[in-house]
């Protein structure tokens, strides 16, 4: 949890919280002002970053991943944002279903090898 409140520090983050029947429902980690020095892969520019975004198994399927998409895309578009970014596993099917099915495109591929 302190690295995650660096993160919202540095970034100009937030922590959004789904709860229900006094349990933890889901949550989402906001990062309003991430850069790109343009050293890496991309060219210089700023994004809004959605850093984790979990929904505890038991809720899955009840729309909370959308709530805290819908909250995170506002917060991204009150801060000027013109993009907005999530990493998903790739094994993860049901979080990128859901992602596509937001308006989220592929944008960066990171592709691994096992050598053991």
């Amino acid at each position: 949890m302190a690295e995650v409140k660096k993160w919202c520090v540095k970034h100009e983050g937030t922590i959004l919280v789904v709860e229900g029947g006094g349990k933890l429902l889901g949550y989402a980690t906001m990062l309003s002002h991430c850069k790109e020095d343009g050293t890496s892969d991309e060219v210089a520019h700023t994004y809004a970053l959605i850093a984790d975004l979990v929904v505890t198994k038991s809720a899955r399927r009840q729309g909370i991943g959308k709530t805290l998409l819908d909250a995170c895309e506002a917060i991204a578009r009150k801060c000027g944002q013109n993009d907005l970014r999530i990493g998903v596993l790739a094994a993860n099917e049901g979080a990128r279903h859901t992602y596509r099915d937001f308006g989220f495109t592929e944008h960066h591929l990171t592709l691994e090898k096992k050598l053991s």
